[in-house]
This record gives C-alpha cells, sequence and structure tokens, in this order.
C-alpha cells in the first residue's frame, strides 16, 4: 500500500512536469522545421521569379539582334548575290549588331541552300545545310511548322570549349518575299549562367518541355534526362514538366516556372541537407535540455511525492487503528496551518466524534428497539379492518344484500391499495380501476343523481404513473363540487394522446370556486390532496408534467394532468 501510493504520486507529478517540457520541445522544433520549409519555399519562389525576368529581358535582346541581322540591306543583298560586297563589309555589319555581346553569344548568317556562311566565331557544322539537310534540320522544322523565328536547346561545343546551350533562329527574307538565309545566335552556358544571380539555389536546371531534356546552368557538365537530376524525381511522374509549380521533397526543396513564349521551364533546386543539419544540432540541444529538465522534475517529485506521502500514510496506519475500535491515537499539529494541518485536526475531531457516536448509538438502538415494537403494534389495526370487512362482506352475501355486498368489496379494494407501500409506481389502467371503485360507492350512495362518463384510450391503460394522480381530484369532484349542488350531477373524465403527450381531463358540473386558474407551481400549501400530486409528478417526471385546475363558480371545475408519453412506456402498451 505504502509503495503504491508513493509510486502513483511521484509518477502523478512526473506527469504534470514534462508533459508540458515535451510538448513545447516537439512544438518547438516541429515549428521551426516548418518554418524553414516555407520561408525557403517563399524565398525560392521569388528568386525564381527574379531569374525569369533577367531570361525574359536577354532573350528579348537577343530576340532583337536576330531581327536586326534578319533585316541588315548589307546582309540581304550578299545572301541573294544582287551586290558584290567584300566579306570585311559584311564582317563589319554582323560585329556592329553583336556590339557587346561577342563573348556571350556567337552570331551566324548562312543561305537558304548553305553556300554562303559567316560567323563571329567557327561556323558550326550542323548549320551547313549543303549537308545537313533533314527533317530534323533547321530548314526542315521552320518550313514543317511555318515559323519565322526559333528557339532551340541544340547542346553542342565549340572549338574554344564554349558550350552552347540555347539557340535563336530567325528567316532572312527578300523583298520577294522568299526565304534566302538564316540569322542565328547561340547563347553560352557561361551567359546563361549569368542570368542566374541568385545564390540561394545549388542548382538551376533548364528543361525543354518538348523533348524532357535537362541541363543544368550552374554545372555545365551535367545534362541529358530526369534521372541525373534526384530533385526532379516529382517531373518523373507527369507529362509535362509544367504541371509542377513548387514542391518540396526529401532534402530538396524546388521552385519551377515556365519561361514566357518559349518551350523552356527553369527550375531552382535548394539541398536543405545544410538547414537539416542545423535542426539536427537544435535537436541535440533540445534533447540535452530535456533530459536535464526530466533529472530536475524527477528529484523534485520525488521530495515533493515523500513530503505529501508520509504524513498521509501515517494517518491511513491511524485510520487502521480506528477500524480495529482503537482511539487512542491523536496527531500534534504542526502550526504551519497548511493542508496536512487540516487533515490533522479533521482526524482528531472525526476520532473524538465517533466516540461519541458510539455513546448515541447505543441509545438509537434501544430506541429502534422501542419503534418496531410499536410498528408490529400498528399493523394489526390494518388486519383487523380487513378482517371486519370480510365479515361484513359475508353477512351481506348471506342475507343477498347486494349494495352492501358491493361497498364492502370496493372498499377493501381501495383501503388495500392506499395502505400498501410496495409499489409506488402502477399503470394507469390500475389507477383508473381504483377511480371505478371509488365512484361505484358513490352511486350507490346517490343512485339517482350521480353521472359519469368515462373515455379512456385502452392504449395508454398500460402506461407506469405514480399511484393515486387521479383518484383525489375524483373525490374533491364529488365531496366539493358535486355535494354542495342540488340539481342533477355529472362527472367526466377523458384520457387521450395528443403530440406525444398523456391528457387526462376531469371535468365536473359542480359550484365550482372563486379562484380562476391554479397552475402547478402556485397551488397552496392548504390544499393537501393537490400539493402531494404535484410533489409526486415533480419527482417522477421533473418539469416534463403539469397539473392546471380551472375554475368558475356555478359553472364547475376542470383539472387536467399532462404526463410526458415516453418511448419505453409506449413500447410496453403496444
Amino acid at each position: 500500500m505504502k509503495n503504491t501510493f508513493f509510486i502513483r504520486l511521484i509518477t502523478f507529478f512526473l506527469l504534470i512536469s514534462l508533459i508540458p517540457i515535451l510538448f513545447l520541445s516537439f512544438y518547438y522544433y516541429t515549428f521551426i522545421s516548418g518554418t524553414l520549409k516555407t520561408n525557403l519555399t517563399h524565398q525560392a519562389e521569388e528568386s525564381i521569379n527574379r531569374t525569369i525576368e533577367n531570361f525574359v529581358d536577354s532573350l528579348d535582346e537577343y530576340r532583337h539582334n536576330t531581327y536586326l541581322l534578319a533585316n541588315s540591306t548589307i546582309i540581304q543583298q550578299v545572301l541573294s548575290s544582287s551586290v558584290s560586297i567584300e566579306s570585311k563589309q559584311i564582317y563589319q555589319e554582323i560585329y556592329s549588331i553583336m556590339r557587346g555581346q561577342i563573348y556571350n553569344a556567337s552570331a551566324h548568317i548562312v543561305s537558304a541552300k548553305g553556300k554562303i556562311q559567316y560567323s563571329t566565331h567557327e561556323f558550326p557544322s550542323q548549320y551547313d545545310f549543303r549537308y545537313n539537310n533533314n527533317d530534323s534540320s533547321i530548314p526542315s522544322i521552320m518550313a514543317k511548322n511555318g515559323f519565322s523565328t526559333l528557339l532551340l536547346t541544340e547542346r553542342y561545343v565549340n572549338k574554344r570549349n564554349d558550350v552552347i546551350m540555347m539557340n535563336l533562329v530567325r528567316t532572312i527574307v527578300s523583298e520577294e518575299n522568299i526565304i534566302i538565309g538564316y540569322a542565328i545566335i547561340d547563347l553560352f552556358s557561361s551567359t546563361l549562367s549569368a542570368l542566374c544571380k541568385e545564390k540561394l539555389f545549388n542548382d538551376l536546371v533548364l528543361i525543354d518541355t518538348e523533348t524532357l531534356k535537362a541541363s543544368s546552368l550552374l554545372h555545365t557538365e551535367v545534362f541529358g534526362d530526369f534521372s541525373l537530376f534526384p530533385a526532379l524525381s516529382v517531373l518523373r511522374e507527369h507529362s509535362k514538366p509544367s504541371l509542377m509549380r513548387k514542391n518540396t521533397i526529401p532534402d530538396y526543396v524546388v521552385a519551377m516556372r515556365e519561361i514566357p513564349e518559349t518551350n523552356l521551364a527553369l527550375v531552382g533546386i535548394i539541398e536543405t541537407s545544410s538547414y537539416s543539419l542545423v535542426l539536427s544540432n537544435i535537436s541535440i540541444t533540445t534533447t540535452l535540455i530535456l533530459f536535464l529538465s526530466i533529472l530536475a522534475a524527477f528529484i523534485l517529485s520525488f521530495l515533493m511525492s515523500k513530503r505529501i506521502s508520509k504524513p498521509i500514510l501515517n494517518l491511513v496506519a491511524a485510520m487502521k487503528n480506528v477500524e480495529q475500535g482503537q482511539f487512542h491515537k491523536r496527531f500534534k499539529e504542526t502550526g504551519k496551518r497548511d493542508e496536512i494541518d487540516v487533515l490533522y485536526a479533521g482526524y482528531n475531531d472525526m476520532v473524538q466524534q465517533i466516540q461519541e457516536l458510539i455513546e448515541l448509538t447505543k441509545e438509537e438502538e434501544r430506541q429502534l428497539r422501542e419503534a418496531e415494537r410499536r410498528a408490529l403494534q400498528a399493523q394489526i389495526n390494518p388486519h383487523f379492518l380487513y378482517n371486519t370487512l370480510y365479515t361484513i362482506k359475508a353477512i351481506a352475501k348471506l342475507h343477498g344484500e347486494e349494495q352492501i355486498l358491493t361497498v364492502s368489496t370496493e372498499l377493501g379494494r381501495l383501503l388495500r391499495n392506499a395502505i400498501d407501500s410496495s409499489d409506488d409506481i402502477i399503470p394507469l389502467g390500475d389507477s383508473f380501476n381504483l377511480v371505478n371503485s371509488y365512484l361505484t360507492i358513490q352511486k350507490i350512495r346517490f343512485p339517482l343523481k350521480l353521472k359519469t362518463v368515462i373515455n379512456i384510450d385502452d392504449t395508454i391503460r398500460s402506461v407506469q404513473a405514480p399511484k393515486l394522480i387521479i383518484q383525489p381530484f375524483v373525490e374533491n369532484a364529488v365531496t366539493h363540487g358535486l355535494e354542495p349542488k342540488r340539481e342533477n350531477w355529472l362527472l367526466k373524465i377523458t384520457v387521450f394522446r395528443r403530440d406525444m403527450k398523456i391528457i387526462i381531463l376531469i371535468q365536473d358540473n359542480g359550484v365550482g370556486f372563486a379562484l380562476k386558474t391554479m397552475e402547478i407551481d402556485n397551488i397552496k400549501r392548504q390544499h393537501i390532496g393537490i400539493e402531494n400530486v404535484r410533489r409526486r409528478l415533480y419527482l417522477f417526471y421533473g418539469g416534463d408534467a403539469s397539473l392546471k385546475v380551472t375554475s368558475k363558480p356555478g359553472c364547475g371545475t376542470v383539472v387536467r394532468i399532462i404526463l410526458p408519453d415516453k418511448e419505453e412506456q409506449r413500447e410496453c402498451s403496444i
């Protein structure tokens, strides 16, 4: 018992102290982790949007250069062979248009047949249409789709080891609107990487949404399908990467946006491993603090439980002595006026009162034996009354006195029910039977004057209700309402169901009285029978039952009893 109480008490203290610590630790770690992910995702979205703006501005600038190249009069004359122009003048025109961008991109001019070729750098072999004029060549693609401009991601490395990742192509047409050549600007990977000024991303990947090829802008040696980029594993589930705008997967935060007016998308990738390391350090620190908190809570709980359990266990031992009849044990109060002192004082008072009560109990036992003797004597009276009525009934039957026989029979039934206290709840049908017994006696007294009309729904007879809630009002109707009246008497009892209620109406055409309405809570105390019914209705039904008495001098009295029609009562009546 001692160990059980101590263990329960210290367990209680530990739970009280540790649950808040554990909850706060878990919440703090989860909050930091969730906030970090949210902030990284938000920053990634903002950074990718700024990078896309740089891409759009740069592409617009290079598109404009292709427009200038395609609409240069000198270049058009050279490609149409209408005028003989020196190569120096042509190169001056190309370099003039590409001023300041020679180290970022290479410009190429090639005739439709591939014979005429000019370039700011080494002319790429794939643009020599004399040998590369298949279905995948630039002329074939542009002719097939009717494009005047084209953005490609044909990756190649020139002899200067410049990695080309993007190609802008524009057709050059003559005055007769005939394609005479193409202006091509190849963008270097270093040029595209320079557009990515955001330092937040660990990698930026350019994706061709048509071919589903990906190239890293920060690690140019990495390019190919999505399998080379673990962070893009989510994209494999979609036919088009444009379906994913932003996402977080384990160890990565990924933000993606399509480049307007292109078939390209840019994906920013943030590796969260470094942030996870910070969270891990926080977790270790939190665990250490939690361990120290648990240790401190255990020590404090041990000391506190000892301080509380020791005096309580002393009280338990003293109570066991009291159970064995030893009342000599008393506790000396500590003077601190705390809860323990209150318990000690209460114990001392209790033991003192127990000793006094023992003496009183002996006297009460003597008085109880005397009361039992008197109760046994009182039981003789009802038996004597029953025996007397039985004798009257036998004599009446012997001499053929039917009225006396009926009166003694019904009176015996009424007395037996009134005196019997074994069951306070009876079916309403039994209550109506008692009313019939009473009215039978009264009709013998007043055979010509008393008339009764009784209408009772038979399905209500089995409903359980308190005993003697109807008969007192029937007796009042006859005694106080009808007997003072000289004319014929009419007593009407109606019982029916309405709106899930059982309604009992007791009406007479007697003399009535001046009080117009008596509600159940306003009946005066001097109406003992009515007050008794009111209290028993309240005890059985609470506020669900109501009792209302309405009367007017010379017009009779109406008693309305309304009982709840409970489901279990309804089932019993079926």
